[in-house]
């Protein structure tokens, strides 16, 4: 893994690695391509990540899970349905600084 100096920010993950891997909890940012084309099956993501480069997960053919810090939603999907819908129907239940925006915007960017 490549990190920066600090080690919160996660720059590049090794395309070869295989199976699971949980980012460490001093990483607040995972830059853009970040995971791009690599092999790993799982991550998971701790609350310290408030930010998602684009594109952070692209081609991962092997990803078949990715963990969210806790929420009231089983996926992303879930959320992002409820969102859309709050949006739609003039009910703007969510803050755009709100927890839920935050993995919403993780899940687009594990999509993307």
């Amino acid at each position: 893994m490549l990190f920066n100096k600090e080690k919160t920010v996660l720059i590049k993950f090794p395309g070869a690695f295989s199976g699971s891997y949980t980012v460490p909890d001093s990483v607040s940012e995972i830059k853009p391509d970040a995971f791009s084309n690599c092999h790993v099956s799982e991550v998971v993501i701790p609350d310290s990540v408030t930010s998602i480069g684009n594109n952070a997960f692209s081609f991962c053919e092997s990803l078949s899970s990715i963990t969210i810090p806790a929420s009231e939603y089983e996926n992303g999907w879930d959320l992002a349905t409820d969102l859309v819908a709050a949006h739609y129907e003039g009910e703007e239940v969510y803050p755009l600084e709100g927890e839920a925006v935050t993995i919403l915007l993780r899940t687009v960017a594990f999509i993307l």
